[in-house]
């Protein structure tokens, strides 16, 4: 069992060093895919197996060019990530936009057991959390301002309204 420092401790992880986001494929039949994905990468590998020991998931090395440190990398997915998510997110700081997403997208999910039957209606509301989650996730030079950010995102739940 872990123990709520410990939860607060790997929120804190995944606040400053990973990534909440959804990942989107299409199936044979045309119709997307969406799943949570959890990531952190770091250069201390005992960081990454404390996350893998206490929560799952898998991990990979990555050499990246010479001058660099070797990374580590742990990933969840599915419903995994989400269970994760429901742990963390009281404690998450910074991320808690894209975590309170994510688990939105999850609460879609129950009703349906295959992708083929998910209404319409649903499969526009999971295309607006994407999109969503996906404007809070820009980054660098090509990213939103935060108070662009912030206006495009009250635009985009505005026009989820309309559905």
């Amino acid at each position: 069992m872990i123990s709520e420092l410990e939860l607060a401790w790997l929120a804190g992880f995944l606040d400053g060093e990973g990534h909440i986001g959804i990942r989107k494929r299409s199936l044979l039949s045309g119709s997307p895919r969406y799943s949570i994905i959890l990531d952190v990468s770091h250069t201390k590998r005992e960081a990454i197996e404390f996350l893998q020991n206490s929560m799952g998931g898998s991990t990979q090395k990555r050499q990246g060019k010479k001058e660099w440190k070797t990374t580590y990398k742990w990933r969840v997915r599915g419903k995994k990530a989400q269970q994760i998510l429901e742990k963390l997110s009281p404690f998450l700081k910074l991320k808690q936009e894209q975590a309170k997403l994510a688990l939105e997208l999850a609460d879609g999910f129950k009703p349906f057991q295959h992708y083929h039957t998910v209404p319409r209606a649903e499969l526009n509301r999971r295309e607006q959390i994407y999109q969503r989650l996906r404007i809070l996730n820009k980054t660098g030079q090509a990213g939103l301002q935060q108070g662009s950010q912030i206006k495009l995102l009250e635009e985009l739940k505005r026009q989820a309204s309309l559905f």
